[in-house]
């Protein structure tokens, strides 16, 4: 069963991206609502039978032929990078994948996941929080 995302925070500045506001508009649209679907890592199925099911399903004006188009354009702003993934263990996904490329300078997650997804070739910006212990004489956490 995939794992489900965690709340994702909408920064305000991204209304006044340059990069954002030189998409079209349903590029803008499907961007900021993919990030609410991204893994811990700021990843996602790029499939986009799997874009459209799970981003868009309502949207009749965003078919599933567009959505190569809308990440090209996602991808030329630098927004994004849309690249192959090999699943090397069970716990990983083969298949097209994407990688939202200003991440972490939006989000600040508490204790983020490892991604099921392979980082693209030369990204070294994963964050994988370490499982805390406890202490054997408080029973607290550090």
């Amino acid at each position: 069963m995939p794992r489900k995302a965690r709340g994702r925070m909408l920064w305000g500045s991204i209304s006044t991206s340059e990069r954002v506001n030189r998409l079209s508009l349903k590029a803008a649209l499907l961007y900021t609502w993919l990030l609410a679907h991204c893994d811990d890592q700021g990843r996602m199925s790029a499939e986009p039978k799997t874009i459209k099911g799970t981003v868009c399903p309502m949207r009749r004006d965003i078919r599933e032929r567009d959505i190569e188009e809308l990440l090209n354009e996602m991808e030329e702003q630098q927004l994004v990078k849309v690249y192959s993934a090999k699943a090397t263990s069970e716990d990983e996904v083969d298949g097209l994948a994407l990688q939202v490329l200003a991440w972490w300078e939006y989000q600040a997650l508490r204790e983020p996941k490892p991604s099921r997804y392979h980082p693209p070739d030369g990204w070294d910006k994963d964050k994988v929080a370490t499982p805390r212990s406890r202490d054997p004489d408080s029973g607290r956490f550090s």
